[in-house]
């Protein structure tokens, strides 16, 4: 497998990312970015065949027009969808603030708690079905947990967008 080089890797994270550093770690995962060390490890087992993303929720994200990977490209991918989540945030409704905020003062740093009396928080709206309000309360525990599923699609389609556009420097990087 064509494994693109730490400095290659470590010089395109920093066109996005001036401070952040890349680095190969074996782990179950394909990549994980720690935003509070500016660091993002690869797992350089990461397979050519990436088809879509769990997106949280039990959720699947598959682009529109499938990206066949050629040897190495997947881990620039995979990179930009790392670099995606230090650069893509987006505001989380009013109402889980404002929960999250009740939760804090009653069980601080207490994650676990909050997670387990998240639902209890959740008004039902006006006409709303069981079906919506179990998806809200998803949507909050998973915010809580630290990514929502609309957050993380982002994040993809930003990852995905990036890599069409870069594609061919890509492809000339492998052979740096």
């Amino acid at each position: 497998m064509a494994k693109p080089r730490i400095p290659v890797l470590n010089r395109f994270a920093k066109e996005y990312l001036p401070n952040v550093l890349v680095a190969w770690k074996n782990m179950e995962s394909w990549e994980l970015a720690d935003e509070e060390m500016n660091l993002i490890n690869l797992n350089p087992k990461t397979p050519l065949d990436i088809k879509s993303t769990d997106v949280g929720d039990g959720l699947m994200y598959l682009p529109k027009k499938p990206i066949k990977f050629s040897d190495g490209e997947q881990y620039f991918f995979v990179l930009l969808h790392e670099i995606a989540h230090f650069k893509v945030k987006t505001k989380p409704p009013k109402e889980f603030l404002s929960i999250k905020d009740c939760l804090e003062k009653e069980y601080p740093g207490n994650l676990r708690m909050q997670l387990e009396l998240a639902d209890s928080y959740i008004k039902p709206r006006k006409n709303e079905s069981a079906e919506d309000i179990a998806g809200r309360i998803s949507n909050l525990r998973t915010w809580l947990s630290g990514l929502s599923a609309s957050e993380h699609i982002m994040v993809e389609k930003w990852a995905e967008r990036e890599f069409r556009k870069r594609r061919k420097e890509i492809m000339a990087m492998l052979f740096q």
